[in-house]
């Protein structure tokens, strides 16, 4: 019988939670984020690209196809596309902070969920819908200027990121688990791929 166990390593270069992958050292870890940063903000070329590309996929209408032809599969398909118009802030708005990751090459949004308990005055559970069922409360960006460094197991896989934002500056941990992580290109299952070709 063949032995299951992960024998090689990936190769990542990382140390200490910080990705090393990068080339230009300009352009790693916190330089690279402000780089960027500055690149979207006054550069007028990448900044008109980068509002090209937004203002095109705002107007993209979103909807959710069902998987097959079954009764069960319409209604997933309903039920998605319900908790995509039922959250904090429109699906459109997720989206332009999902985008980000054009300019920094990576973009975490944490998974906050919800009980769909109807018109209530908490926060927590407020949603269009009454019906008890789990929904996304809202899919917020954790913003790339925060992290701190990324989460790994002994066998390479990305456990999360840690991040310290303002005001408080204090360490929070987001697991994978609870994250939505969007790249523009996978080498070496790095975190925070930029592709410039």
């Amino acid at each position: 019988m063949a032995d299951n166990k992960e024998i090689g390593r990936i190769g990542q270069r990382r140390y200490g939670g910080v990705i090393y992958e990068e080339f230009l050292h300009e352009l790693r870890g916190k330089r690279g984020i402000e780089a960027y940063r500055e690149m979207s903000e006054n550069d007028d070329v990448v900044g008109a690209i980068l509002f090209a590309i937004e203002m095109l996929v705002r107007q993209t209408d979103w909807n959710v196809e069902p998987g097959g032809d079954s009764q069960a599969d319409i209604d997933a398909a309903e039920f998605v596309e319900s908790c995509m118009n039922d959250m904090q802030n429109t699906w459109i708005d997720t989206i332009s902070e999902i985008l980000s990751f054009l300019t920094f090459g990576w973009s975490y949004h944490e998974i906050v969920y919800k009980r769909r308990m109807g018109r209530t005055k908490d926060g927590r559970t407020r949603s269009k819908y009454a019906d008890g069922l789990i929904g996304w409360r809202k899919l917020p960006i954790r913003a790339q200027e925060t992290l701190y460094q990324w989460e790994y197991d002994d066998e390479d896989n990305l456990k999360g990121m840690t991040q310290m934002p303002p005001p408080s500056y204090n360490l929070y941990t987001i697991p994978i688990e609870k994250a939505l992580l969007f790249r523009t290109k996978s080498r070496k299952d790095n975190p925070e791929q930029v592709y410039f070709a």
